[in-house]
């Protein structure tokens, strides 16, 4: 197989995991990496680097040139202002957009998002919705994704401060229920829908094999860290009507901080789908557990702790 995929997002948490599964695929993998994220690539497995960014129309031709698929999972990152979500998520995925058509791609796979029951209260999920909309009327053969949130969002960005305070902070009681998967698990159903008929033009929401409520994502975290480290994880609830309004307070002044709370708030919201006919189009059977996945993460963790100290005690030797 030589059909060349391109990854927009690359060196993020979903493109981290889709190169080397496509590799593995045969797939001829360029990924588009701006220059400043350039050293993110350096844990990854080879590919062929693209120069350039969503707001650089000449660098995203020049990108497409020769591709037939396209993964878009691009993110705004950690830059919660307005105007980042709104290039990442609307306008930067439209120059995505027009440079996959002008460069006769096979297919386009956007990542958008599931959303809640009322999610039009959330002010990027327009951004998200517009982009939908835009893809589905530009003549290109799409596939949409809206996957609910990502473990790696819980552990990786919740263990440092677990770390300091042994608490998870949530918003809100903790009584929301969540599909929560693996990024592992949405990369396989990404490399599953290229050139599948079946994913053709559809928009496909995907979640975890099982819904929970926050506060039991947080007890099964607190088995997990038991058994390592002797220590539980507790739920820090911050009461959500006061932290709203403190927040539309401090965004003339710290946006980010706005954008944080009201990402938060969307995050924490209810959020699930019916996964039957996703497994059956995608082929996927057994996903990874919210206890597998912490459980891999604390190997890996005592596994470099235990590297170290060796390292550590041959030194000082």
């Amino acid at each position: 197989m030589n059909e060349k995929v391109l990854i927009v997002g690359t060196t993020g948490v979903l493109g981290h995991q889709l190169v080397p599964l496509l590799k593995a695929k045969g797939f001829h993998v360029r990924g588009l990496v701006r220059p400043q994220s350039i050293h993110k690539t350096k844990d990854m497995p080879e590919f062929e680097i693209a120069p350039g960014d969503i707001m650089d129309e000449e660098s995203l031709h020049n990108a497409c040139k020769g591709v037939d698929y396209v993964i878009s999972c691009v993110s705004a990152g950690e830059d919660r202002t307005s105007k980042s979500r709104g290039n990442a998520e609307h306008y930067g995925q439209m120059n995505v957009i027009h440079a996959a058509k002008a460069a006769g791609v096979k297919q386009f796979i956007f990542t958008s998002t599931l959303f809640p029951k009322n999610s039009l209260g959330y002010s990027f999920v327009w951004a998200k919705l517009m982009t939908e909309e835009k893809l589905r009327e530009s003549g290109l053969t799409y596939t949409i994704f809206r996957p609910c949130g990502f473990f790696y969002e819980l552990y990786y960005r919740g263990e440092p401060i677990v770390e300091k305070i042994d608490m998870f902070p949530i918003l809100g009681d903790g009584n929301n229920t969540t599909q929560m998967l693996a990024e592992q698990d949405v990369a396989k159903m990404y490399v599953a829908s290229l050139g599948n008929k079946e994913c053709f033009n559809k928009t496909l929401e995907i979640g975890g094999g099982t819904t929970m409520s926050f506060n039991g994502l947080i007890a099964q975290w607190s088995k997990v860290r038991l058994k390592y480290e002797g220590r539980p994880v507790l739920p820090l609830h911050i009461p959500l009507a006061p932290t709203r309004m403190l927040a539309e307070i401090i965004k003339p002044f710290n946006e980010q901080i706005w954008g944080l709370v009201h990402l938060l708030d969307f995050s924490y919201d209810t959020m699930m789908c019916d996964m039957t006919e996703p497994k059956r189009i995608l082929g996927i059977d057994k996903m990874m557990s919210l206890e597998e996945y912490i459980t891999i993460a604390y190997e890996k963790k005592h596994a470099h702790r235990l590297k170290r100290q060796t390292t550590e005690a041959q030194t000082a030797a």
